[in-house]
């Protein structure tokens, strides 16, 4: 309910409004559609009134791809394109909460019996991101020696592009 309406300035114009529920007397800015409104209950009453319209109903899991409990390791790629697989809250770790870990970390974990360090990355040789196959994967100590991998493949490609073996056309790099 409305208690009182007062317009000191066109900015600051407030209203003095009382929750039907449980007498809290709050002010509000002067809003259309809030003094539209038959009733004013307050954050905590209103918040009380959500929740019971939402019981039984599912709670939204923030876009997860996992159930509550699952039965078997389950997995989905992710945007960046690897591949995770389901692993349990608890075993989870570089700060994942969620309870996946990408599917070549645990492979190499699965080798080296232990789990990587936070410098360590993982790299795979043929470039093909979901080929996990542990002959495929090579640590690396730093992201700086990551980084001249790349750096080196790039170099050797532009190698072959000079001697003729890798042809540029129309925009695209490809092999005759």
């Amino acid at each position: 309910m409305i208690i009182e309406y007062y317009a000191p300035s066109p900015p600051n114009e407030e209203s003095i409004l009382m929750c039907e529920d449980c007498g809290k007397v709050r002010r509000s800015r002067r809003n259309k559609t809030l003094l539209d409104k038959i009733d004013h209950p307050c954050r905590s009453c209103s918040n009380k009134r959500n929740g019971k319209k939402k019981q039984g109903k599912p709670a939204w899991n923030k876009g997860k791809r996992y159930s509550i409990a699952p039965v078997e390791r389950t997995s989905y790629i992710n945007s960046s394109g690897y591949r995770e697989v389901w692993c349990g809250r608890g075993e989870a770790s570089r700060g994942r909460k969620d309870g996946y870990k990408l599917e070549h970390h645990l492979v190499v974990e699965e080798n080296i019996e232990r789990k990587l360090e936070k410098n360590e990355i993982v790299h795979h040789i043929n470039g093909n991101k979901l080929d996990n196959r542990l002959e495929n994967l090579w640590i690396f100590n730093s992201i700086s020696l990551h980084r001249q991998s790349h750096a080196s493949l790039e170099d050797v490609a532009m190698m072959l592009v000079s001697q003729g073996v890798i042809v540029f056309d129309n925009g695209k790099y490809f092999i005759p």
